[in-house]
């Protein structure tokens, strides 16, 4: 037992220096690809085809630095230190802008599959005009790896709905609620596990079972939570961004 647990424990620091080298090697590369194409959108000469076009690119380059970040996480976890959150204060009305953007960007990205990510606009109301902390990174780290997996995992055709829920006095959450592999109970608590992935899921899609882990270790550095509800009747399985309301002192 003891000679498995020191295996497993070795594996894992190879693996988190593995991440470390890929990270060096990809991040700058995708950040100036990001910029250049940012530039090459807002110019002039960019005709409505190649605009077109190039929001597509830079939706996949988007998705490279979404993963980049969410390696680097992972092996400051998988090395054994914590994520250190840098709170600030935001207006509820930046976090739908924030998930407007992400939501764009991931119909871009997904348009082949045919797949639908709506906004519930009414719901989003009750946090605009509140101010809300919390540390932007790790936020949107969590939040697009949750639309990453649902654009994986969600059937070809189908709708994914991201909703806002407020509990006032305690709570506001953002949830992504889409239809595809489902989770029973027991896998909605597992599907939080470094590189745990479902029998499903592995015959779905390739991936290394690092993003729902990172998503609610992202959440926990805030004081928050990753909440995922077992798949319902109708299909559908919710996960939730839930982060308790701003509390001033008096």
């Amino acid at each position: 037992m003891a000679i498995y647990i020191e295996n497993s424990r070795l594996r894992r620091a190879t693996q988190a220096r593995s991440y470390q080298v890929l990270i060096h090697q990809v991040k700058a590369p995708a950040n100036a690809a990001h910029n250049m194409l940012d530039r090459m959108i807002e110019g002039p000469d960019c005709t409505d085809t190649a605009r077109g076009t190039l929001l597509q690119v830079r939706s996949e380059v988007e998705k490279v630095v979404t993963r980049t970040r969410n390696l680097l996480f992972y092996s400051d976890l998988a090395n054994g230190h914590q994520l250190v959150p840098r709170m600030e204060v935001f207006k509820g009305i930046e976090v739908y802008k924030l998930v407007h953007i992400s939501v764009w960007h991931a119909n871009l990205a997904n348009k082949a599959k045919g797949l639908v990510f709506w906004v519930d606009e009414n719901s989003f109301e009750p946090l605009q005009d509140q101010d809300v902390m919390l540390d932007k990174d790790l936020f949107e780290q969590a939040y697009q790896n949750v639309l990453d997996n649902a654009g994986r995992y969600s059937m070809r055709g189908s709708v994914i709905k991201v909703v806002c829920r407020a509990v006032p006095g305690e709570c506001w959450s953002v949830s992504i609620i889409n239809k595809g592999v489902s989770l029973s109970r027991g896998e909605a608590v597992r599907c939080m596990e470094p590189e745990w992935r479902s029998d499903r899921a592995k015959l779905t899609s390739a991936g290394t079972g690092t993003g729902l882990y990172v998503v609610d270790q992202c959440m926990r550095a805030q004081g928050g939570a990753l909440d995922v509800c077992p798949t319902n009747e109708a299909g559908e399985t919710n996960f939730g961004l839930r982060l308790p309301w701003l509390k001033r002192d008096l």
